[in-house]
């Protein structure tokens, strides 16, 4: 196992664990942001909902796609570079609020 494979791991803290129980027994971490809404109209912008639901209807997220970040860009009357911004952050909102409600924190963590 790696370096960075131990310390993929070792970041995985639970709500109501100590550090010392999850193995982050002196590691300083500092929590950037923590989102949680039980209204799920409120967890993506206007803009990140079209970009998502339009990639989502157009097979992007398909394996294999079936568009591509160009073809998506132009549907959605941007370039790819800023498509493909709005679906990672969107994508990220998702995926925290995912991990949130299953009550699982993966800190951003420095070593002493």
């Amino acid at each position: 196992m790696g370096r960075s494979d131990r310390n993929h791991r070792n970041n995985e803290v639970s709500f109501g664990r100590r550090p010392e129980s999850s193995g982050l027994a002196g590691i300083r971490y500092e929590l950037l942001s923590v989102v949680h809404t039980e209204d799920s109209e409120s967890l993506l912008t206007d803009r990140q909902r079209e970009c998502l639901m339009v990639a989502h209807q157009r097979g992007y997220f398909e394996v294999p796609r079936q568009c591509n970040l160009t073809e998506l860009g132009d549907a959605l009357g941007v370039d790819k570079s800023t498509a493909s911004e709005t679906i990672r952050r969107a994508t990220d909102r998702v995926v925290a609020q995912y991990f949130l409600s299953s009550w699982i924190v993966r800190p951003r963590y420095t070593a002493q």
